[in-house]
């Protein structure tokens, strides 16, 4: 055989072995340009009205695009994340969204192809969402829960400028990294965080008396071992029994007792998400958008709260605010 037949022979394979792979691989792509609409496979953590709010959002960010969406309720198991994901495979999904942390680890662990986009999503330092997006076959982008710690800082002086000790009660397995970031915030403010370790819900009621007469206020961050369901009544009890300004994670904190929250819009986080995706759609891939904060907050304040801490708001503060318990 010639060296001319080799060389055409080596063409036809290699261009052959190209279309293989592309039709394995962007199938997907190749039915929406078909016209039928692209799959968005949604898997919602649990059915619970922050993760619908975010659902709404997003929804209404791809609104006008030719998409269809599913959505898969894992109510809160990894088993079902798993399950639900085989059933996506098979439809060819061309983008999954994941609303919460156990949607986002389902997609995120499982999936090597389909871009996944996540929101609601706290500590994504500590889940390894951070690092692992920058890696090379990384397919996955999205939007955190987390407020930034310099700004939930800042809301704190504003509401209580007289404080110079912050405490926090964290689990090191869950928020440790999240913790060490928060630290070097408040110094950049001429803040100390006291930060106390516990390694069960158990050992909330040790460090919260730990911190009681070391701190002039204290802060949360979502760490699940610190704030279980007992454990979250718990800590807003005491800080009203002894007076200590709290300041919580979301609205419901607040509504309970706690002073004053600054979190992020749900509904924002959905659409920023959504905002994502088309990026994604239009071509860019996710690995080279960066994960990004909330791009929205909302604040809530307890008038009933800060009369018994004697805390004293100008009423311009109060009006600044999106929610205020009187």
């Amino acid at each position: 055989m010639n060296r001319n037949k080799i060389i055409i022979l080596l063409g036809v394979f290699v261009f052959t072995l190209s279309c293989a792979f592309v039709c394995f691989f962007f199938a997907p792509i190749f039915v929406h340009a078909q016209g039928k609409p692209a799959l968005i496979a949604v898997l919602l953590s649990r059915d619970a009205a922050p993760y619908r709010r975010a659902l709404d959002g997003f929804r209404d960010s791809v609104a006008g695009n030719d998409v269809e969406i599913s959505v898969y309720d894992l109510d809160g198991s990894p088993e079902e994340g798993h399950r639900a994901m085989s059933d996506i495979r098979e439809k060819k999904a061309l983008l999954i969204l994941a609303i919460g942390s156990v949607a986002a680890s389902s997609a995120v662990n499982e999936e090597r192809y389909c871009p996944v986009v996540f929101t609601m999503v706290s500590n994504p330092s500590d889940e390894g969402f951070m690092q692992r997006q920058k890696l090379p076959a990384s397919n996955f982008a999205g939007v955190c829960l987390d407020v930034p710690a310099e700004d939930q800082f800042k809301f704190i002086l504003s509401i209580f400028p007289s404080a110079k000790r912050i405490g926090v009660i964290y689990d090191r397995s869950q928020t440790g990294m999240t913790i060490s970031e928060a630290a070097e915030a408040a110094k950049g403010l001429g803040l100390e965080l006291v930060a106390v370790p516990v390694n069960s819900e158990a050992k909330v009621p040790d460090a919260i008396a730990y911190l009681r007469r070391r701190v002039d206020a204290l802060w949360a961050v979502a760490d699940g071992t610190v704030f279980g369901s007992k454990s979250t009544k718990y800590i807003i009890t005491y800080t009203l029994n002894y007076k200590i300004p709290f300041f919580g994670l979301s609205s419901y904190f607040v509504k309970e007792g706690a002073l004053a929250s600054l979190h992020a819009d749900y509904y924002d986080l959905g659409s920023q998400a959504g905002d994502i995706a088309k990026e994604v759609l239009s071509g860019t891939s996710a690995a080279k958008i960066p994960i990004a904060s909330p791009r929205k907050t909302s604040s809530t304040i307890n008038l009933r709260t800060a009369l018994s801490l004697g805390i004293k708001l100008p009423q311009s503060m109060i009006d600044s605010m999106g929610e205020v318990i009187r």
